[in-house]
């Protein structure tokens, strides 16, 4: 059985939910081949997207295609028959496969050709971009975070007080110092992350953020039209501001010299930021899950890593039931509360706080691992993905130790807390690296060389905190 040997087969049949356009378009990104030779693969006919693979192998291409909404299925070689299709997997290439397998499938893309005129073009595209990513097997590649809480206070305590003594102008220094930190210290497949970010640039930001709210709230108490005036000001300032924060912060994190980019436009972000909210409010909050998800896969989405961009390939109803299940968790907890205040029983005010405290960080603790979960899962950058594990129990249990330890410390223990954070995620997280990885980054490499990483003009600040 582990021997079997499988090819991947594509029907034209979509993932409930996902519409053909969306499945199509992405696709194309996907394999780099024209529009007019996608539509053939999406008229119906049976195709046979990779062939001859082992379960590991094909498993994988039901999931990666499965992530953008392609529904195929895993035939086993010894149940294919001779029926004629339209094969996408020409195996002249494949020193593994056997002279009958070869044979079969060559006569199988011989009548394709012929019934379709176009499909050999496509087949040669789809199958360079399989054979470039299938040769080396897929893995999978732990994150890995090297820091520790004592070392990062010192740091953390030395930006404290600088930026005390400064009036909080040294506060952009340390906001660099901190990200350097945990970039510097987060390493997957032997390299670490860069942050290069020039403090000066994040000051004059900040400075143009608190001028603009000193006067928003001047001209709010001047009178109402001025007010009204500034709401609207501010209204475009923020999408605006978090643009600018997004990009700044792509655009100065590197891996392997690569930079991150950021390309979201200030008009998607006063969408999703703006607009969505305010409708989310006039619904009675009916409309906040599909707000998150605007605002993620606006986020997620328009980042790219070099030249190749990210896909974010979740859906609005993943949220609605995220958001369904932490409300019912909300209801069932203010009822117990509810029950145990009613019966008594000593059920006093010093209980009801940690009570109340339990259920407030069972509901983050469920509400991140889900996000997170859900952010991972659907992320993809070309060929590559993530596979995330975290997990209710112990998430609670490291947020939990996290606040009391806080508390009990008086904010002394901020820097460990962190730490254990950003040591959690590292260990729940792991990348799914299709292909070469190294070849990959040489690729993104050159292609950021060739077209130049532009100059950032007076506005590439960091307007956010």
């Amino acid at each position: 059985m582990t021997d079997a040997r499988y090819d991947v087969i594509f029907e034209g049949k979509l993932v409930d939910g996902y519409e053909l356009e969306h499945v199509k378009t992405q696709f194309i990104e996907l394999f780099a081949i024209a529009h007019d030779k996608a539509i053939k693969l999406f008229s119906g006919h049976r195709a046979t997207l990779k062939a001859d693979v082992d379960n590991r192998t094909a498993e994988n291409y039901r999931q990666r295609l499965a992530a953008i909404g392609m529904q195929v299925e895993l035939v086993a070689r010894e149940s294919l028959n001779s029926t004629a299709e339209l094969s996408l997997e020409p195996l002249a290439g494949e020193a593994h496969a056997a002279a009958d397998g070869s044979a079969m499938t060559g006569a199988h893309s011989a009548q394709a050709t012929t019934s379709t005129g176009a499909s050999a073009e496509i087949s040669a595209r789809i199958n360079s971009t399989a054979e470039a990513t299938a040769k080396p097997a897929t893995r999978v590649s732990p994150f890995r975070f090297h820091g520790s809480g004592r070392e990062y206070f010192g740091i953390w305590i030395v930006n404290i007080l600088l930026s005390i003594v400064t009036l909080g102008i040294y506060s952009a220094w340390a906001k660099v110092r901190n990200k350097q930190y945990f970039y510097g210290n987060t390493e997957i497949e032997g390299s670490t992350f860069e942050y290069t970010a020039n403090p000066v640039r994040i000051l004059i930001g900040r400075l143009i953020a608190v001028g603009f709210f000193i006067l928003y709230a001047l001209a709010e108490n001047t009178s109402l039209i001025w007010g009204l005036i500034a709401w609207g000001v501010f209204m475009v300032f923020m999408p605006w501001a978090i643009r600018q924060s997004l990009r700044f912060n792509a655009r100065n994190s590197r891996y392997r010299n690569v930079p991150f980019v950021f390309v979201g436009k200030t008009l998607d972000a006063f969408k999703v930021f703006i607009a969505w909210p305010i409708l989310g409010m006039l619904t009675l909050g009916l409309v906040f899950p599909l707000a998150i998800f605007k605002q993620q896969q606006y986020i997620l989405s328009n980042h790219q890593f070099g030249t190749t961009p990210f896909h974010f390939h979740a859906t609005a109803s993943d949220y609605y039931r995220l958001f369904g299940v932490l409300l019912g968790m909300l209801v069932a907890g203010a009822v117990l509360i509810g029950i145990l205040v009613s019966i008594g029983s000593g059920f006093t005010i010093a209980l009801a706080v940690p009570v109340w405290l339990m259920l407030y960080l069972s509901l983050f603790a469920f509400f991140s691992v889900r996000m997170a979960n859900l952010k991972f899962t659907y992320t993809t950058l070309g060929l590559h993905g993530f596979d995330p594990a975290w997990e209710f129990g112990s998430y609670l249990k490291l947020i939990t130790v996290n606040t009391l330890l806080t508390m009990l410390t008086l904010g002394i223990y901020i820097p460990w807390a962190k730490v254990r954070t950003a040591q959690y995620a590292a260990d729940h997280t792991q990348a799914v690296v299709e292909g070469d990885l190294d070849d990959f980054i040489a690729a993104e490499e050159s292609n950021v060389s060739a077209l130049g990483e532009g100059i950032g003009d007076i506005f590439d600040l960091d307007v956010g905190a």
